[in-house]
């Protein structure tokens, strides 16, 4: 739509009545913009939902006057929607509301679909304009500011009264958009409502515009302000300060540094304190480290002893100066620790409360200067890689002052709404508490009757039901004489959880409290019998959620989310990770992001790889209510990266490989196989008649569990060894390494050693490069494990840049010291040809720096990621999913890519785009979030290599036709020619129809394509360049559409360049086919007639002949009969005379 329908929705005198009780807090005449465009099979009409929802779909990045903020919402019954802006200003304690309105919206009683409103910020003045004579109390903001939505029950708005309690607390759904407000001086200057022409002059005007002010210098800076989960492992957040752009202030920064002022404020959920105390020689774990390249401590650093300590760490002139607070931190609470240091003296205050009532602080003085350098080297947020351990625990904000040192009392409380108090995490256990108590009841009833039936030897009850008060029995008390009741009693959706819990009771110990003491639901402890059992449980009711799913598809997905909910209760790492998954996205429950966030995070303190990668996922995208946090995500992605190195050195049977396959790739669909496969039965074929390639490809299939297949290390090695036998060289290292390594069998270096050389004689470069490691980590012969490694990359071998950079890494090349950025180099050869070792090293060099390449984050993150998805742990539910598909279950294969695609995983999201936009059955009606649009768009944000041109085409229509209300030709342009760029043909012709259509496309989408410029310069030859690449493309079903496109254009193209010559050609062309058709005519008419004529007298001299010959024989045959008369009547009289 290209206007706005302002509907004044007044239908009774009672919503007068209303609007008047709402102290005109309620705008019933709403700004409804309805976006009900038909784009025809592009766009889906929106999935019904029923259940009450509200999300802010459309907000600004930069807070300015009058930008537009749109909400989608359904209400299930009479509610209101809210929408403000909470800001937080300078100095003051606590959030300001800046703007509200309110709605009414009418329950829909799950009817009809979401509804979009569109409003308008209207901001105050201060906020909203800069500082000058007509402005002077401009708003100074602390922070970002937030955007909230929220709905609230119709009764509730009308029982609070105006500015009375809290209403966004009680809100039944609750959305936000973090939003940037702009410096007071980068703001815009307010214009008067009508524009006089000495305004910009007056501006300009020093009396009139305060425009002498500084450069803005940030020198509070924000470490972190959303929650981010530290599982102990030696992992952390790496931030960076860069020096004042003002000289003079810079110039003060440096004068300080024997001088230092600062203030370090720490929000801290503390579970443990330090599990990998024995990683320090002072049993301490990662607060915030102050580092330098090498990940040596400068100072300060920060950080929390085993027993609940703050250490403080200062690198004075003998070395560190390490000092312990007298007090200890508390566990499973919120915690300030606010650290300052001024010159020589630091303090540091722990608090916690409703308050921050209670606590302690600890002063120290030294006697020495203190230097710190804040632009010098790298500030780390929990654990350091391979030295320092982080706690277990969450980290909410970290605010960093520089050249200022605050008292307590002058740093405000964050708003209570802020992402870590909303989490809830001291009363998340509460929750599960009616579920844990039901199940120590369940246990007690079944262990009862279980020894009943021991004790009677006896196989059924009688009565099942009679006298159930026996169940409160001690069962050490007297013989029972009745049969106790044979199962629980509970709330619903228990039938599943009874029988796993009866079956439990039956194979494990029968003693009175086996379960005691294991009912924790968010318990660290180590694995016990009866923690054993309930996770046997909670995988049995998450494997029963699956066949609700497979069997009945999301149309039983609020079951399918009660049975998760238990097993989450029970610890199960697997179903808070669903449940999360379900809960974000709106499939069985409404959507709730904070909890969802919770329950990763969760998953994330056991280390749960799926739930790690999710939190990546989340702040790479800015999704969720994340921000776009790169060092947060690089945090969670390395620890993926690592599981990967370690997992691909472990060779587990139980392990198959990670396969991306696409959904519309149907080759790789169809290769697919199994060990009673046609492909498997015809590659062993193959292979055991001495074919090569064969005897690789089924020995690879079988080791790593691809295509389909099992890993089976017995038969691939079983395989290797005949080819070896045969004389396959790949077959001969593959045979020699696995036995050298003992993997599949026992091991034998002697015997392996020899085959490895062998092939590495015939010029194998992975023989190669295993010799080179065995001298390297064997022998120790630096020098023959150098040129060994050269030579194998030489020959393009990946694993050998690896090694390479290994040695340049660590100084193990002879005479050539540690060179940083040679070994960065090659670990990016060897990473980009595939080498999981070398990337995750190039991922981490990259995201610290070294003295020629500085630090980039931002491929350090997307290398992790990389590194990432390759993990193990993904290819099960991957073939599972993609298996689910090949049998038809649409709803179990959407299911199970939804599940993948919330970690982010590009395959995932792709595959849940397509069956989303094939809407088998219905399905996408089940979830509340927009799946096929916003799935294609998370594929299309990855790197280029990565991305399928089939995503760049859809989105590329997204915006073409301007489905949900957004059309941008120069987006749809842009995505079209990246999917050119992959040489798709459907692209070029989108390209080309934009063309004629008169879409302006700028030059640089033809420039990128390296379309010659003299195509450029008319429509018809850049079409018939288009078109002709799009006819020569690889895909031939491309051939025929495309040649008569091109055709068609050249046709055109002729009739406009000649249109006046064949006009004037078409003309004379038309007299001379006139003239001939006449004179032909004519000339058959005359000969026609010639004939006809001639047929006329050769018809008359027929006629004349005959009569001729007609009487000719009249005349014959008259003569003969005179002839024959005369004689007898004369005879006579002659022979008588």
């Amino acid at each position: 739509m290209t206007g706005r329908n302002y509907i004044y929705n007044m239908t009774s005198f009672a919503s007068v009545v209303l609007a008047a009780v709402l102290y005109s807090r309620i705008v019933t005449a709403s700004q409804e913009v309805i976006l009900d465009a038909d784009f025809g099979h592009l766009e889906r009409d929106h999935q019904e939902t029923h259940t009450s929802n509200v999300r802010i779909t459309k907000a600004p990045s930069v807070l300015k006057q009058l930008r537009k903020v749109t909400v989608e919402y359904y209400c299930e019954e009479d509610s209101v929607i809210v929408l403000d802006l909470s800001v937080m200003l300078q100095d003051a304690d606590a959030f300001s509301v800046a703007f509200s309105k309110a709605w009414i919206c009418q329950g829909q009683h799950g009817e009809g679909a979401p509804r979009l409103k569109s409003i308008h910020l209207r901001l105050p003045r201060p906020l909203a304009y800069r500082p000058d004579y007509f402005n002077k109390e401009a708003w100074r903001v602390t922070g970002a500011a937030k955007i909230r939505a929220w709905l609230v029950n119709f009764d509730t708005w009308l029982n609070t009264e105006p500015g009375g309690g809290d209403l966004y607390a009680s809100a039944r759904c609750r959305d936000f958009q973090s939003v940037k407000v702009l410096p007071p001086y980068s703001r815009p200057h307010e214009s008067p409502p009508c524009a006089v022409w000495y305004w910009s002059h007056a501006q300009r005007s020093p009396r009139l515009s305060d425009t002498d002010h500084c450069p803005l210098e940030q020198e509070l800076v924000t470490f972190l302000n959303y929650p981010a989960v530290f599982n102990g492992n030696a992992y952390g957040i790496v931030r960076q300060l860069f020096p004042h752009h003002d000289p003079g202030l810079e110039a003060g920064r440096v004068h300080t540094v024997w001088a230092p002022q600062l203030t370090i404020e720490m929000w801290v959920y503390f579970l443990e304190f330090c599990p990998l105390s024995y990683m320090s020689p002072t049993g301490t774990c990662g607060l915030l480290l102050h580092i330098d390249r090498q990940g040596l401590l400068l100072s300060p650093s920060l950080l929390v002893h085993e027993n609940g300590n703050i250490q403080v760490d200062i690198l004075g002139k003998g070395g560190h100066i390490s000092r312990l607070t007298i007090g200890k931190a508390t566990k499973n609470v919120w915690t300030r620790i606010l650290f300052t240091l001024n010159s020589r003296t630091w303090s540091v205050h722990v608090n916690h409360g409703k308050d921050l009532e209670e606590g302690f602080w600890t002063v120290y003085t030294y006697d020495e200067d203190v230097f710190v350098d804040d632009t010098y080297g790298l500030w780390n947020l929990g654990g350091l890689d391979w030295q320092v351990g982080s706690f277990i625990g969450y980290m909410g904000r970290a605010i960093f002052h520089r050249r200022r040192v605050l008292e307590s009392y002058q740093i405000p409380r964050p708003d209570p709404f802020h992402p870590m108090f909303e989490l809830h995490l001291t009363s998340r256990e509460e929750k599960c508490q009616n579920f844990l108590v039901w199940m120590d009841s369940a246990v007690s009833v079944y262990q009862r009757y279980q020894k009943y039936l021991l004790r009677q030897r006896a196989n059924i009850c009688p009565n099942e039901g009679y006298r159930l008060f026996e169940m409160f029995l001690p069962v050490s008390g007297p013989e029972l004489r009745i049969c106790p009741m044979r199962h629980p009693r509970g709330l619903r959706h228990h039938r599943p959880v009874k029988r796993l819990l009866r079956k439990a009771v039956q194979r494990h110990s029968l003693s009175w409290n086996f379960l005691d003491g294991e009912m924790e639901a968010y318990s660290r402890r180590e694995r016990s019998e009866g923690r054993e059992v309930l996770l046997n449980i909670s995988q049995g009711l998450i494997s029963n959620a699956t066949d609700l799913v497979s069997d009945k598809g999301l149309a039983v997905s609020t079951r399918a989310v009660q049975l998760l909910k238990q097993a989450a209760c029970l610890g199960s790492d697997d179903a808070m990770f669903s449940l999360a998954v379900l809960l974000n996205n709106g499939v069985g429950a409404a959507v709730d992001e904070i909890q969802s966030l919770a329950f990763f995070m969760l998953g994330t303190l056991n280390r749960h790889i799926l739930s790690i990668m999710a939190l990546g996922h989340r702040h790479v995208m800015g999704i969720d209510g994340a921000p776009v946090d790169r060092d947060a995500a690089f945090m969670y992605y390395k620890q993926v990266a690592d599981q990967s190195r370690r997992d691909k050195e472990e060779h587990k049977d139980s392990e198959i490989a990670t396969e991306s396959i696409r959904l519309i790739d149907e080759a790789r669909i169809d290769a697919q196989t199994s060990e009673v496969g046609d492909l498997f039965l015809w590659l062993k074929h193959q292979a055991q008649n001495g074919v090569a390639t064969a005897q690789s490809e089924l020995g690879l299939m079988m080791y790593h569990g691809a295509q389909g297949l099992q890993r089976n290390l017995q038969n691939a090695m079983q395989v290797f060894r005949e080819g070896a036998e045969m004389g396959n060289v790949d077959a001969m290292f593959n045979y020699g390494i696995m036995e050298y390594r003992g993997i599949g069998v026992r091991p034998n270096r002697t015997r392996g050693r020899k085959m490895v050389e062998k092939a590495a004689k015939l010029k194998n470069p992975h023989a190669m490069t295993a010799l080179g490691w065995m001298a390297l980590e064997i022998d120790h012969n630096m020098t023959q494990a150098l040129n060994m490694f050269r030579k194998a990359k030489f020959m393009g071998h990946m694993d050998s840049g690896y090694y390479l950079g290994h040695m340049y890494h660590y100084g193990m090349v002879p005479q050539h010291p540690v060179d940083l950025d040679k070994a960065l180099e090659e670990y990016l050869w060897s990473g980009n040809r595939g080498q999981i070792d070398a990337g995750t090293l190039y991922a981490f060099l990259v995201s610290r720096g070294t003295p020629k390449y500085p630090r980039d984050i931002y491929f350090g993150t997307e290398w992790a990621r990389f590194i990432g998805e390759k993990n193990s742990f993904l290819a099960k539910p991957l073939r599972e999913a993609l298996n689910a598909f090949r049998d038809g279950n649409h709803a179990l294969a959407l299911y199970l890519y939804l599940l993948l695609a919330d970690t982010g995983l590009e395959v995932a999201s792709f595959n849940l785009a397509y069956l989303c936009e094939q809407n088998r059955d219905g399905v996408t009606s089940y979830l509340s979030k927009e799946c096929q649009w916003r799935h294609y768009n998370m594929t299309t944000q990855r790197e280029f290599h990565q991305v399928d041109a089939y995503s760049y085409i859809k989105m590329g229509d997204y915006y073409w036709y301007g489905c949900r209300g957004r059309r941008d030709l120069g987006q749809a342009a842009l995505h079209y020619s990246y999917a050119a760029l992959k040489g798709d043909p459907h692209a070029l012709f989108n390209l080309a129809y934009m063309v004629e259509e008169g879409a302006p496309v700028v030059s640089a989408v033809w420039n990128s394509l390296q379309i010659p410029v003299e195509a450029q310069q008319t429509n018809v030859s850049l079409l018939l360049e288009l078109y002709a690449r799009c006819r020569e493309s690889l895909r031939s079903e491309a051939f025929i559409p495309c040649s008569l496109a091109w055709f068609r254009v050249w046709c055109r193209d002729v009739w406009e360049q000649y249109h006046v010559y064949m006009k004037v050609t078409s003309v004379c062309g038309a007299v001379v086919v006139c003239m001939s058709v006449i004179f032909l005519c004519a000339h058959f008419l005359q000969q026609r007639r010639l004939r006809r004529d001639e047929e006329s007298q050769r018809e008359a001299e027929r006629e004349e002949e005959d009569r001729m010959r007609a009487e000719e024989e009249r005349e014959r045959h008259g003569d003969g009969e005179s002839a024959a008369a005369v004689p007898q009547h004369a005879v006579g009289p002659f022979e008588d005379i």
